[in-house]
């Protein structure tokens, strides 16, 4: 049953109290499930709506109107409320013309009503307006009639001979023959109406091309708002500034990004809620009474649907995500939905589509030496992630998995792009202010090598491009990195290190870097980072005659199968921190997080190891040195030619004891990161077992080995001190 809001029915009103951890993705609908489910979108009013099904056109809404002479509009069930969800958010909405082409005097576009009342004086009655309500509508527009050939909007033909050299239409084509020019007696255009700003009001002058022959036989028009997809975004910037925009064309065609225009309403207070947002369709007397007015043009005679019985819209996604450095999550896709990539911004010379090859998006990049793409979100460089402000930084990943193209036919490169990051100080690593390059780990392959490399160079406030010395060890074997598809991750664990992974198949551990410590190229730590990463890819004639690109029909194709944002890291790591063995560290418990890895001090009993509350106490300092393998000592800050080891004596061999520092097994720990800020220590003589405090009443002082498992006893907060190693 189709989701219709009745005009003589009160839609009840459910008023959710502000939530921060509600998914506004949840608001999100791509018409895409059989049997015309529309939820949680409603549309109306039912006695204008003839017919309304997701089944006619699969993955279309598509509604079939009456004459009831009264705008059809599409919301959410609710209103939104502006504390609903972390700002800044986006909502795209995408439609298409149907059979309007041939039709004439109709609109459809974006409907946009935001209230600045409180939330308490909200009707129940979803089609009532709250008080203190404004409104705006951004509407694709055709108009047909005698009037359009003589006034300002004839777009195209000139009304006399082209010889004479007059041109008294809108721009006017002089090829163009007088006596039978291109539709010149209607118009296309993107107008905006409302009361929220006079900025974006009226004719937004998109244009659109003529295309045929001057007698226009077979002729026809294309671009803009007479394109066959259209496209329309809200950015709920703030509660007093939103942003608008409007692009148009198949999502198959190259796509530089957005007519964009910002409101600051302010004027009227500030924003408490979005009463409606959505697609609407102008079915009231607008088009014939009021536009002829505000266009400058006679209204007679009337400008009339042609043929209503033909003329149906289709509504093809309305989606919401967050825009938020709260939710920088949102920007993830997974390129499931045919047809939609509107998270994106697409540069350069490529044809970009998500129905190709379901599943993913697809990039064709164009007959061009050195063709090159980049996708970036479309948050980029609204905020940053500020580390200084964030307590337990959980670290933050970026995984992409991509198809390149055959590696002798097209010499490729792919790579992280506009990564911009910010040391405490302020310098830039990346675009910014101050600008820089940017990091931009990623692979390429070596044609005269016949293998591919992973590449790490990066800018520092605009000097020469570097190279950051990631290591892999062992080293990235070939078999990874020529591997279709191919799989990369970049890590930010803490504001001191960077980590960079790949693997072949995704069932597959991480084949992981050694941290690489920031602050000895930089100098410091990191102090910002702009979540929101772009990916750039081309490719190149490699030097080889007669192969490449501009070759038909060898055009270079990129697939993406997902891009991920992510807070936290995924996956236990060996090795997560470029530990400093100059400076001591605090080994804190999970389990009772006020304690601490101690030293008994009690004369005979002095090399027992036990928790203890945390404290300034030279017991509890711990250095971290390198014994190879992957695996770490742990030598004590009071007596320090001692390290924690396992006592090898039967019974007792899961019981520790400090003893001199020497080369055993027992005395060698596997570190593994196991999130949250929290890692867990692992024996290399025993290797199923880890650090681990006793659960028995008075005895849950001591530690002692137990087997490796997700136990909060086993879970130590490592903190580095500003105690250095003498």
């Amino acid at each position: 049953m189709i989701r219709f809001v009745a005009l003589i029915t009160i839609f009840a009103l459910t008023i959710i109290p502000a939530n921060a951890d509600k998914d506004i993705r949840e608001l999100s609908q791509h018409f895409i499930t059989p049997g015309d489910d529309v939820s949680p979108w409603v549309f109306y009013p039912q006695e204008n709506i003839k017919d309304l099904s997701t089944d006619e056109h699969p993955g279309f809404a598509t509604i079939w109107h009456r004459e009831e002479g009264k705008d059809i509009k599409g919301v959410p069930e609710d209103p939104i409320r502006i504390d609903d969800y972390p700002l800044p958010w986006e909502f795209h909405l995408g439609l298409s013309r149907g059979t309007q082409a041939p039709q004439s005097n109709w609109a459809l576009g974006l409907n946009l009503v935001l209230t600045f009342s409180d939330p308490s004086t909200w009707p129940e009655d979803r089609m009532q307006l709250p008080p203190d309500t404004h409104s705006f509508q951004l509407l694709t527009t055709h108009l047909k009639g005698p009037q359009i050939e003589s006034g300002p909007l004839n777009y195209f033909a000139p009304s006399s001979d082209p010889l004479d050299g007059k041109q008294d239409g809108h721009g006017g084509d002089p090829y163009v023959k007088a006596s039978s020019g291109p539709r010149k007696s209607e118009a296309w255009m993107l107008y905006g109406r409302g009361d929220l700003d006079s900025s974006v009001m009226g004719n937004w002058k998109v244009p659109y091309n003529w295309l045929g022959y001057p007698d226009a036989v077979w002729g026809d028009l294309a671009g803009g708002p007479m394109s066959h997809s259209l496209h329309f975004r809200v950015k709920i910037v703030s509660p007093t500034m939103i942003d608008v925009g409007f692009s148009a064309g198949l999502q198959g065609e190259p796509h530089p990004g957005w007519r964009m225009r910002t409101i600051d309403v302010s004027r009227f207070g500030k924003i408490t809620g979005i009463w409606e947002i959505g697609p609407i369709i102008s079915l009231d007397n607008w088009i014939a009474e009021d536009l002829p007015k505000e266009l400058g043009i006679s209204a007679s005679p009337p400008l009339k649907v042609s043929d209503p019985s033909r003329l149906f819209y289709m509504v093809d996604y309305a989606v919401f995500f967050g825009a938020s450095v709260k939710n920088f999550e949102h920007l993830s896709d997974d390129f499931d939905v045919p047809g939609f990539h509107a998270k994106w911004y697409h540069e350069a010379g490529a044809i970009t589509d998500a129905y190709t090859n379901p599943g993913y998006l697809t990039v064709t990049l164009l007959p061009q030496a050195d063709a090159i793409w980049a996708m970036c979100p479309t948050a980029i460089g609204q905020d940053q992630i500020d580390l200084s402000e964030i307590e337990d930084f959980p670290g933050y990943e970026y995984e992409i998995c991509w198809i390149p193209p055959d590696d002798e036919t097209f010499p490729w490169k792919s790579f992280m792009t506009s990564f911009s990051m910010w040391t405490e100080s302020g310098k830039s690593i990346g675009y910014g202010n101050p600008a820089g390059g940017g990091w931009t780990p990623g692979v390429e392959y070596l044609p005269k090598e016949k293998k591919h490399r992973f590449n790490s160079t990066y800018n520092l406030v605009g000097k020469d491009f570097n190279e950051l010395k990631i290591e892999f060890e062992p080293e990235l074997p070939e078999s990874i990195l020529a591997h279709k598809p191919l799989y990369m991750l970049m890590q930010i664990p803490d504001a001191s290190h960077l980590r960079v992974g790949f693997k072949a198949n995704k069932e597959d551990p991480w084949h992981l870097s050694k941290p690489f410590d920031v602050t000895k190229v930089f100098g410091e730590k990191l102090g910002k980072f702009d979540p929101y990463i772009c990916f750039w890819s081309g490719v190149s004639k490699g030097g080889a005659a007669a192969r490449g690109i501009g070759n038909y029909p060898r055009y270079p194709r990129f697939l993406f199968d997902y891009v991920t944002y992510r807070w936290g890291l995924t996956t236990p790591t060996e090795q997560a921190e470029d530990w400093d063995p100059d400076y001591y560290y605090r080994f804190t418990n999970g389990w009772q997080t006020g304690k601490s890895l101690d030293v008994v001090n009690d004369g005979d009993r002095n090399d027992q190891v036990q928790l203890a509350n945390t404290g300034n106490f030279t017991g509890q300092r711990w250095q971290i040195t390198d014994a190879g393998d992957g695996y770490y000592r742990f030598t004590n800050g009071w007596q320090k030619d001692k390290s924690i080891d396992v006592i090898n004596d039967g019974d007792k061999n899961n019981q520790l004891h400090l003893v001199d520092t020497g080369n055993f097994s027992g005395q060698m720990w596997k570190i593994t990161d196991v999130g949250d800020g929290y890692f867990c220590f692992t024996n290399g003589w025993q290797t199923d077992k880890s650090l681990d405090i006793i659960n028995d009443g008075d005895r849950n002082t001591q530690v002692h080995l137990a087997n490796t498992g997700n136990f909060s006893g086993q879970m130590w907060k490592v903190e580095k001190t500003d105690v250095k190693v003498e």
